[in-house]
């Protein structure tokens, strides 16, 4: 319950102050750009190579609720290359491991600056154990991720 209205609150929050449209993954939805979708605290999630993200129904293996190494394993499992994690202020080191999947298949790792983090025990973790391509604050994080995304949606045609 308590993570429902963590997640609720969170997703009104992102929405709010992006310009992309933010929701709670529901059942099955589709990947598309300008679009992000909130992991469930209480299922574990799958991912095809067309797109679609569903919630399968099963709990977390982990105490994490998410369990971001996890979903960043099936992301890099099913989107190789283009995949990419950007690792944001936190206590712990989890996601590590799931960094360095997403590194093990072509993908990209991102950390956010431990100079203007609240608690940087995770983006450190994750220079001190993977391969970090940038390191930046939020905000150049966000116009470098925007700037590769731009060039990779002009090389598509």
């Amino acid at each position: 319950m308590f993570f429902s209205l963590f997640q609720g609150l969170l997703v009104e929050q992102l929405d709010r102050c992006s310009t992309w449209a933010v929701a709670a993954l529901r059942d099955d939805q589709t990947v598309a750009p300008g679009q992000v979708w909130v992991v469930p605290a209480e299922s574990r999630i799958e991912m095809s190579v067309d797109g679609v993200i569903r919630r399968c129904g099963r709990a977390w293996d982990s105490a994490h609720h998410p369990d971001i190494d996890t979903v960043l394993a099936i992301a890099a499992e099913t989107f190789g290359a283009h995949c990419g994690a950007i690792m944001f202020s936190g206590l712990g080191k989890d996601g590590t491991k799931g960094c360095e999947s997403v590194i093990r298949h072509g993908g990209f790792v991102w950390a956010q600056s431990s100079r203007s983090c609240v608690i940087s025990n995770m983006p450190e973790a994750a220079r001190r154990l993977c391969k970090v391509e940038l390191s930046g604050t939020p905000e150049e994080l966000a116009r470098a991720l925007a700037a590769r995304c731009q060039a990779t949606s002009a090389t598509i045609n």
